[in-house]
């Protein structure tokens, strides 16, 4: 049954976001994962953004391409992928340690305010890379450091700040948005819950070590993810325009407005639709 109910939410977010075009965001993304599917992994002579999405959706891309090819659906195969994903993972994680009716109340709850994605943000959360994919690392880790705990498995205590280090380096080189989201609250959390106890209380750092080391390895994975980082945005040189080019394009920004409002009769050569006239015998 939830096999069937996944499979049914994949081909709903598939089918979703052929309702919109294709940014050219998405575009560029599908062209890269081609370019390192064919042997340019490191992207070169490639100009990309700040959030290159190398270590997240362009590794589904070109997988999606291995399989598919060339072409728009890969945008909305891997979207499909990815929201799935969040539905599932939201649903997991929501359902912490509860059972029976308790538990499917959980999962029900998180997974159905997620399930189906308003039509006015499809265009953001569906059809191309848009931080949304990176959500899918960030659920994995809170999955992590909540089901696999020091007190249920001793290796616990090494083990999962060491893939917390390892997800969360592999999302940074990708997306710094995984900053915000994962990151700054996690360090945050772990200092809270350590701190008082080494102040006040005087206990040794040994007895907070798992806390001071989850804090640790997210704000290393943090530095070390931005110092790695293969792409880097170049942003365009600008300067500001003369004061006679600057009153030029503004005259022709008026005319342009007074003739898109009708405030302004056509020129000599023009017709009022704002196409050309031609002459009578013109073929």
């Amino acid at each position: 049954m939830v096999v069937v109910a996944i499979a049914g939410l994949f081909i709903l977010c598939w089918r979703q976001p052929e309702s919109v075009s294709l940014s050219s965001d998405g575009a560029s993304n599908v062209l890269q994962a081609w370019a390192r599917l064919h042997g340019n992994l490191l992207l070169h002579n490639w100009r990309v953004s700040d959030v290159s999405f190398y270590t997240t959706e362009l590794p589904q891309y070109a997988l999606i391409e291995s399989v598919l090819g060339l072409g728009a659906w890969v945008v909305h195969v891997g979207a499909a992928m990815t929201y799935t994903l969040l539905v599932v993972l939201a649903g997991w994680l929501a359902k912490g340690q509860a059972r029976g009716r308790a538990s499917l109340a959980r999962v029900v709850l998180a997974a159905g305010v997620m399930v189906a994605p308003q039509l006015s943000a499809t265009q953001i959360v569906l059809p191309s890379p848009d931080h949304t994919g990176t959500a899918v690392p960030v659920l994995v880790t809170w999955l992590v450091i909540d089901r696999i705990t020091p007190g249920r498995w001793k290796a616990a205590r090494w083990f999962v700040p060491l893939v917390v280090f390892l997800v969360l380096t592999w999302t940074m080189i990708a997306d710094s948005i995984v900053l915000i989201t994962c990151i700054a609250p996690l360090v945050l959390v772990c200092l809270i819950r350590a701190c008082p106890g080494l102040i006040r209380r005087g206990e040794r750092p040994a007895s907070r070590w798992y806390e001071l080391s989850l804090a640790g390895a997210a704000a290393v994975a943090g530095g070390l993810g931005s110092a790695v980082r293969p792409a880097r945005h170049q942003p365009a040189a600008g300067r500001l325009a003369g004061r006679a080019r600057a009153h030029r394009r503004a005259g022709r920004l008026l005319a342009g407005q007074q003739h898109h409002a009708g405030q302004r009769r056509p020129g000599p050569g023009q017709r009022g639709d704002g196409g050309p006239r031609r002459s009578a015998g013109a073929v």
